[in-house]
């Protein structure tokens, strides 16, 4: 993926929080094990939040940039392969989050503990509405199938236990329970629609249950190559928000 830029939008208590977030060379590196083994990394390689706090006394704005979160782990195939009408996998995960320039954690990693920054401003106003995590370890379970007409459907449930960025001086931790439903029909061999439902509990402090609705258009112009527009949703106990994506893309396999 090698470009996302994502809009976000919420009102909650009167306060409105406006983001924008553009992540540059988010790398995903799967090298093959044998005996059905892979190996997976992935690591942005730049992400820049613009954000904008505004309530009745006024508003301030904040930009922060990072290099992103680890993400890792070794993935089992159990039948069938991810190119192919179907499969069922099951993986060992991890994550660990890196510094700001700024000190601030920006988490990236959308399936499991962490949504977008956690950050305060210059009022010391903070988003209850996320969690950081300095680092976590779990499993996960993937299956996906076609179905007919070009449509296929995939489901990704994982859980992991984290050590929860509180500041609280302790040895605290936490678990999260990951839910991903996806559902992806073709048109011809460039366009598709995709639509995923994601929800996530964790038992981290201030953190709620969560629905993402995401829906798009994919358009393939090379088998590299992919473009992905669309708006999402997300919704919490508190409130919710409304946004809008675009992502490109491009694959290459080292062997070739």
């Amino acid at each position: 993926e090698g470009f996302d830029f994502n809009y976000r939008q919420q009102t909650r208590d009167d306060v409105q929080r406006t983001s924008y977030k553009y992540t540059v060379g988010n790398t995903l590196l799967q090298f093959g094990m044998g005996k059905g083994f892979e190996f997976y990394g992935s690591i942005p390689i730049q992400i820049i939040t613009d954000t904008t706090i505004k309530d009745r006394t006024g508003q301030d704005s904040s930009t922060h940039s990072s290099t992103g979160d680890a993400r890792f782990g070794i993935q089992y195939n159990f039948l069938g392969n991810s190119g192919g009408p179907y499969y069922l996998s099951g993986s060992v995960d991890g994550l660990y989050s890196s510094w700001n320039n700024d000190r601030t954690r920006l988490p990236f990693f959308g399936s499991t503990l962490s949504d977008t920054n956690n950050t305060t401003d210059n009022r010391g106003r903070r988003d209850r509405n996320r969690n950081s995590d300095n680092w976590g370890g779990g499993v996960s379970l993937q299956a996906a199938a076609d179905v007919g007409w070009g449509t296929r459907i995939g489901i990704d449930s994982g859980l992991l236990v984290g050590h929860p960025d509180c500041y609280c001086g302790g040895c605290c931790c936490c678990v999260c329970f990951d839910n991903r439903f996806n559902v992806t029909k073709t048109f011809g061999d460039k366009w598709a629609l995709e639509a995923t439902v994601d929800t996530t509990f964790s038992t981290a402090r201030r953190s709620e249950v969560q629905a993402n609705v995401l829906g798009g258009v994919r358009w393939t112009p090379t088998p590299r190559l992919g473009i992905c527009v669309g708006p999402t949703c997300n919704l919490t106990q508190s409130g919710d928000n409304i946004g809008a994506f675009l992502q490109v893309s491009y694959q290459f396999a080292l062997n070739k």
